[in-house]
């Protein structure tokens, strides 16, 4: 992935950039987006200060989604989901922190496959939420990502959406700060999990 698109730039997208730049050192450009252009220009120049990359605040939803191989969504529900099907790119990654707040119905059905920390948890949220909307076919646990490499990307043009139900995304996006700083400083045990 090149380019990063923020939809909403609060505190869940503030710590999982550094993850997802560990993780992708191709990224190279981040465009984001929110409410208020104070908000996003703050929020890109504290983020010009973390890492090497083209930073953008742009004026719309659009400009942040269209192009971006990796996009987080993070915005409140609203009574119209602004994220347009047409916008998202084959083979990117949508991380919605939000679960439905961005994406509109077609944009749902657009996305080849869902992974999510808890299936039963995240119908009973999309049923509070919105009762008819369609949830891709192919859906992952983010456990059996972890375990199975196979469970991963199939083909480079699927559109894949992933929404974390619950705290384990915060947990997540810390853990790795956590071992990032004790790698660089040199201290702790690594400990094999499998």
């Amino acid at each position: 992935p090149r380019r990063l698109g923020l939809v909403g730039c609060g505190g869940l997208p503030a710590w999982t950039v550094p993850t997802l730049a560990d993780m992708a050192p191709t990224l190279e450009e981040i465009v984001v987006t929110s409410r208020t252009e104070a908000s996003r220009t703050r929020y890109c120049d504290g983020l010009r200060q973390t890492g090497p990359w083209l930073v953008t605040p742009v004026g719309t939803i659009e400009e942040a989604i269209r192009g971006s191989d990796i996009v987080i969504s993070a915005i409140p529900q609203t009574a119209e989901q602004p994220g347009k099907a047409g916008w998202l790119k084959p083979g990117c990654l949508v991380i919605a922190y939000d679960v439905m707040g961005t994406w509109d119905d077609d944009a749902m059905k657009t996305f080849d496959r869902l992974a999510t920390d808890g299936v039963g948890r995240l119908k009973a949220l999309i049923d509070s939420v919105r009762p008819t909307a369609t949830l891709p076919h192919s859906i992952t646990g983010f456990g059996e990502l972890i375990c199975d490499p196979a469970a991963g990307r199939r083909t480079p043009e699927e559109r894949i959406l992933a929404i974390p139900t619950g705290i384990a995304s915060v947990d997540v996006s810390v853990g790795w700060e956590v071992y990032r700083r004790a790698r660089a400083a040199g201290v702790g045990t690594e400990v094999p999990l499998l």
